[in-house]
């Protein structure tokens, strides 16, 4: 796929399709295009996204429970090696639902890691100050990461 058949040419980072003049596309991919980000920023992600299953992997894959695992720890390193391990402080919320994008608003309040929910994930990493003042306990909170263990779930 193309970046001008996307048309997403002007959302490409310069600094991105520099790096692959001759393959600009890859700067459409989230794990080729993080390490370019210069604004902090807060991804909401499913180790087991339908939509990337169905089109990334093989359906041989697709069909077997350790593939698909695999899979998912693979995107869950990605996600950690390629944005989070970076100095700008951009955070993350994984979870383990079969799913795509927020696939309905009620899965906003039914998801939760360490019983935060995305939402409130993202409140706690833009603004640290409410996770002091939540937490009374006068330590600064700076967390970047909630990530749900396990396999595979229906959320």
């Amino acid at each position: 796929v193309s970046p001008a058949g996307q048309n997403g040419q002007r959302l490409l980072s310069p600094t991105c399709t520099a790096e692959f003049p001759q393959e600009k596309e890859k700067c459409l991919i989230a794990q080729r295009s993080a390490p370019f980000l210069q604004t902090p920023t807060f991804v909401w992600q499913s180790r087991f996204d339908l939509d990337q299953r169905s089109c990334e992997l093989l359906p041989d894959c697709a069909a077997s429970p350790p593939c698909v695992e695999a899979y998912a720890r693979n995107m869950s390193s990605a996600i950690r090696e390629q944005l989070l391990a970076r100095r700008r402080p951009h955070g993350a919320f994984i979870d383990v639902c079969a799913r795509h994008c927020d696939d309905g608003v009620k899965q906003l309040n039914g998801i939760s890691v360490d019983g935060v929910t995305p939402l409130q994930a993202l409140a706690l990493w833009y603004f640290p100050e409410v996770a002091h003042n939540h937490t009374h306990d006068h330590t600064p909170h700076s967390r970047t990461l909630w990530e749900a263990p396990g396999v595979e779930a229906m959320c």
